[in-house]
């Protein structure tokens, strides 16, 4: 008699028998190398430097089109913001600030931009408990649900920290979590941005390796970066003004398996901006440091 054909037997071994590289769907990245549907994202730094307002402006550029930083957007689409972290009227300064220095009206944003934050709001993608990590699977189904019902094509949830109660340095928990996460991404074809803070490196710049807690959440991630704030070193190097240098900060990309390494440093300055209400909001924008010849024109290489 003929075994049945189980779940096991379905699944394999396949032959391969897909040769044809023009048929295979290209990644579907939305903006610059950083966020990409259907996959997780990381990214990381020390409180305090600028990663929640990077994302701020990441995320009005995805939702209007628009390069604010000069990187590319290459499908425009709804965003959702979670904050776990800052009260909701402290992430609407935000963003209006950003609105306001990028020039950006409302109807640009109105029915594009999805905004929970404040620290009674929660998500919990999976607690740990004695019989082992448990998956929030309600919360799963909610979120799809409405990632699809509004077509949001990423999420930006910060910090990482309060997306779950389980130990953070345990591997094999994370794992537990991240993969719930995955399952939203993997189910909406959506981007998932997740913001993570750094171990305390004793002044020395942080790297991937930096990020705090077990480290199977940058290994289930696929695109991930890191955030430094502009050293002294660097400052007198670059001839950037001490002062300056205190509002700019680096982004280096720490795991780029999916998008050829960048070709030049990337770096950010925090710039104030006063909102009708007199409140002044710290706002990232695009920044150049100042190049060697600047100011050296041809007659004075001749001379």
């Amino acid at each position: 008699v003929e075994p049945a054909a189980g779940p096991a037997a379905r699944q394999g071994p396949s032959p391969f028998d897909m040769f044809d590289e023009a048929a295979i769907q290209p990644r579907q990245w939305l903006y610059g190398r950083h966020y990409l549907r259907s996959f997780v994202s990381v990214l990381a730094s020390a409180g305090g430097i600028g990663k929640t307002s990077l994302q701020i402006v990441e995320a009005l550029a995805i939702c209007t089109g628009k390069p604010l930083l000069g990187e590319t957007v290459h499908e425009p689409c709804p965003v959702w913001i979670v904050n776990l972290e800052d009260p909701l009227e402290e992430m609407q300064r935000r963003i209006l600030a950003a609105m306001r220095l990028y020039g950006i009206h409302p109807d640009e944003v109105r029915g594009r931009l999805y905004l929970d934050a404040g620290r009674e709001f929660q998500i919990k993608f999976a607690t740990q408990t004695r019989d082992g990590v448990v998956p929030n699977k309600a919360l799963i189904e909610h979120m799809t649900q409405k990632i699809r019902d509004c077509d949001i094509g990423a999420t930006f949830i910060d910090p990482f920290v309060g997306t779950h109660d389980v130990n953070e340095n345990d591997n094999g928990a994370i794992n537990a979590v991240v993969a719930q996460i995955r399952a939203v991404a993997d189910h909406t074809k959506s981007a998932i941005g997740l913001v993570h803070h750094i171990r305390k490196g004793n002044g020395e710049d942080a790297t991937i390796d930096s990020v705090r807690g077990a480290g199977s959440l940058i290994g289930a991630a696929r695109c991930a970066r890191v955030i430094n704030r502009m050293s002294k070193d660097e400052a007198e190097k670059m001839g950037v003004d001490p002062m300056e240098a205190r509002s700019l900060f680096r982004v280096d990309d720490g795991k780029a398996n999916l998008a050829p390494p960048a070709d030049k440093t990337v770096w950010r300055r925090m710039e104030g901006v006063q909102l009708a209400n007199g409140d002044w909001v710290g706002v990232c924008t695009s920044y150049e440091p100042p190049d060697t010849f600047d100011g050296v024109t041809v007659q004075v290489l001749l001379a």
